[in-house]
């Protein structure tokens, strides 16, 4: 495999190091590795964990993990990586661990879902997940090929592609949306610049009524706010709502072919729940990426259904073609970039509490008023976002944590940017992904 020798010598050359964990590759990759003569400098061993007991015996495996998650899970991945480099003279250890079929398979873990986990001395470890298609040679095939890709990422020297590199220092926007009839008083538009340190540089912050400068209502506030993105240019724009449904609610076989169609399928908000409870049977489906990025609910629960309908029917679909939308598009240096974020997602990732910052009428007004500036405060601190005075007032006096989650929305936006050069992410054609913040203020696929 011409592959399998290239990582070899990047390794080679490095002076480091492999070993594997694998559960449903069954010895795969080391295989893969071995194959090619005089491997032996670099890989150094390999464990084949098929069952729980070999994942706990031979790489540590906590029994708690496989109870509460399941063997085919980010934590277990996680766990599987971390054990093999303890158990092992490696500086990389890779883990795989999946559905392979062409049994096994359920609503929430089908067949060919399968979790990476990839640990390096002194670096945290890093899970991805892949859903891959075909039989069960095909889906094993193709998770060999991706963690010899992961292998090699691990150590490559991290390069940014132009188109990404046109953004920095250039504009960046986080909208709080909204499917509200008041849309116009509801969504929030926070724009700025990415810094020299790759900190939100906090310029404006108003809501689409006042920016945009047209009606509240909602049918014309989004078609001017879906307008107004497509005139932004090279400008990365993250959108806090569901850019897509579970696999199992759609049928079409790519996004863009979802997205032309919503409307026509599902003529208002309330049509468009009822159909997802149907197909679902009634329970509240997650995407892939909403388990890794821990997102509050499903893309069609009773709090988020109008938000998730508005956003692909009235935004999304009338941009395609006039911006970049990702993961779906590849990243176009003269056309806005619009990736999906959760500030929720990012605030629970850098352990930032918030619970209690939007208020209603239950609330208290004086206790969620240091909700938002205990939020502030910590992205400052973290060096995430440089906010002047006046506009931090601004944030932290709106009520409804709307302009605060404008701000965060930004900072997913500018996480995802080195995703778009990796392609970070899985294959699964229709469902996309969250970007949001981590501990060390880039997105990561480790939930």
């Amino acid at each position: 495999m011409a592959s399998a020798e290239r990582l070899l010598e990047l390794y080679r050359t490095r002076g480091l190091r492999i070993a594997t964990a694998e559960s449903c590759t069954g010895g795969m990759i080391a295989a893969a590795l071995t194959d090619v003569a005089g491997s032996s400098d670099v890989f150094e061993r390999g464990f084949v964990t098929y069952s729980n007991e070999a994942k706990q015996e031979l790489v540590a495996v906590p029994p708690a993990i496989l109870t509460r998650h399941g063997a085919v899970s980010a934590e277990t991945a996680e766990a599987m990586a971390r054990g093999a480099l303890a158990r092992s003279r490696a500086d990389v250890a890779i883990s795989v661990t999946g559905v392979a079929g062409p049994g096994g398979g359920s609503t929430e873990k089908p067949v060919g879902l399968v979790w990476f986990g990839v640990a390096r001395k002194g670096a945290a470890v890093c899970t991805e997940c892949r859903l891959f298609s075909g039989d069960r040679a095909t889906i094993r095939r193709a998770a060999v090929e991706r963690a010899l890709e992961l292998l090699a990422g691990a150590v490559a020297v991290p390069t940014m592609s132009v188109s990404v590199a046109t953004y920095l220092g250039k504009r960046v926007v986080g909208i709080d949306f909204s499917g509200a009839q008041n849309a116009g008083k509801l969504i929030w538009i926070a724009e700025g610049t990415i810094g020299d340190m790759g900190q939100f540089v906090l310029k404006s912050c108003k809501t689409a009524l006042d920016r945009l400068g047209c009606s509240k209502e909602r049918t014309v506030v989004l078609a001017a706010l879906a307008d107004w993105i497509a005139q932004q240019g090279p400008v990365v724009i993250g959108c806090d709502f569901p850019f897509s449904l579970p696999f199992q609610l759609i049928s079409q076989t790519s996004w863009h072919a979802f997205a032309r169609a919503f409307q026509a399928h599902y003529p208002n908000a309330r049509a468009f729940q009822k159909a997802c409870h149907s197909v679902a049977n009634h329970k509240e489906h997650k995407r892939i990426a909403d388990r890794v990025a821990k997102t509050p609910m499903s893309p069609y629960n009773e709090r988020l259904f109008h938000q998730t309908y508005a956003g692909i029917a009235h935004v999304l679909a009338p941009l395609i073609g006039r911006a970049a939308i990702a993961p779906f598009d590849e990243v176009d240096p003269d056309k806005p970039l619009i990736v999906e974020t959760c500030p929720a997602s990012s605030l629970k990732a850098l352990g930032i509490e918030h619970r209690q910052y939007k208020q209603s009428k239950k609330d208290k007004a004086a206790e969620c008023r240091q909700g938002r500036i205990r939020i502030v405060e910590s992205l400052i601190a973290r060096r995430l976002v440089l906010v002047p005075g006046a506009l931090r007032e601004r944030i932290i006096a709106d009520k409804g944590g709307d302009a605060l989650d404008s701000v965060i929305a930004a900072l997913g936006a500018i996480a995802a940017l080195p995703q778009m050069a990796r392609r970070v992410g899985y294959d699964q054609p229709v469902e996309g992904w969250v970007y949001y913040v981590t501990p060390d203020g880039v997105m990561s696929s480790q939930p």
